[in-house]
């Protein structure tokens, strides 16, 4: 019973100190409809099959200035994060009849100005203690 406690111990203070606080600041929020998502990708791969490694959603309730702030715990790794201001609450990104996206878009510490979705290694960070990332939305 002993060796029991002490390795749930050992585990959850392990776990404690690897796992980093990211500060995500997301900016350019248009609407209070609807909800924030952020996809958490680790891999190119994941990205390419839309396999997100976490999904989060988050309410807009605590926008002030079209800003939103969170902070995510996550182990310490490199990852991406893509943001839809999912204003329609349907989970995904919703398009015009010519392609163009309807709702607002960001990644990670990157403002994308093409059409097609960047390669992960243009918008992943090092997860570290204290990390800030910033989310800036667009619109068309």
């Amino acid at each position: 019973m002993k060796y029991i406690i002490l390795f749930t111990t050992v585990f959850c203070a392990t776990s404690f100190y690897f796992s980093q606080s990211v500060n995500v600041v997301i900016d350019n929020i248009k609407t209070k409809e609807g909800v924030i998502r952020i996809a958490i990708y680790q891999s190119q791969a994941q990205l390419d099959k839309d396999k997100a490694y976490k999904l989060l959603s988050y309410s807009k309730d605590a926008i002030k200035n079209g800003k939103l702030s969170m902070y995510i715990t996550l182990p310490a790794d490199t990852y991406g994060f893509a943001v839809l201001d999912d204003a329609n609450s349907n989970a995904k990104m919703d398009y015009n009849f010519i392609g163009v996206p309807k709702e607002g878009y960001a990644f990670s510490n990157y403002y994308h100005t093409g059409f097609s979705y960047p390669k992960l290694h243009e918008f992943s960070f090092k997860s570290s203690n204290e990390i800030k990332v910033y989310c800036k939305l667009k619109y068309f």
